[in-house]
Order: structure tokens, then C-alpha cells, then sequence
């Protein structure tokens, strides 16, 4: 499926963050989460993710990982467009 993130690409992604010290991120458009548990674990226990979808189904298929890794605190999800959040 061309809408997911592979395991190189998630692994990449988590190794850039790390290395730029990310601390805050966001995602526009999560579908399963994915790319969002790598982001997650890759930023600092205080790191902060804005996290946006239309569809709050795409982001709670993914959350049960997202709660198991422990990382869940760090994510703000917003649904919606994602223009009007940022504005």
C-alpha cells in the first residue's frame, strides 16, 4: 500500500529525529500510525507530537501499539483538516 511507511522508511525517519534533536514534530494524515510510533520513540520523553487525520478511525487502529510502547503522552491528535489546526 503506498499510503504506509515501510520498516526502512520508519527506521530512517527514526534515526534523522534523533539525530537533528527533534523535540517537536508533526504528522499530517496518520492512517495507521506507523510512521507516528517512530516518530514518537524517537523524540525525548518531553517531545511533543501534533498529530492530524479527517478520520479518527485511522488514528485509534494504530493507538493500542502507540499505548503499548509507552509513548502515547506524547501525541496531540486533532481531527480534522489540517489547515484550520495549523492556522
Amino acid at each position: 500500500n503506498i499510503m504506509t511507511t515501510s520498516a526502512d522508511e520508519g527506521q530512517f525517519l527514526n534515526m534523522l529525529l534523533k539525530l537533528i534533536n527533534a523535540k517537536n514534530t508533526m504528522e499530517i494524515g496518520v492512517y495507521t500510525g506507523y510512521s507516528l510510533l517512530a516518530t514518537a520513540l524517537a523524540l525525548p520523553e518531553d517531545g511533543k507530537i501534533l498529530a492530524m487525520d479527517i478520520n479518527r478511525e485511522n488514528y485509534e487502529l494504530g493507538l493500542p501499539v502507540i499505548q503499548k510502547a509507552g509513548v502515547a503522552h506524547k501525541i496531540e491528535f486533532k481531527e480534522g483538516p489540517a489547515l484550520p489546526v495549523l492556522d
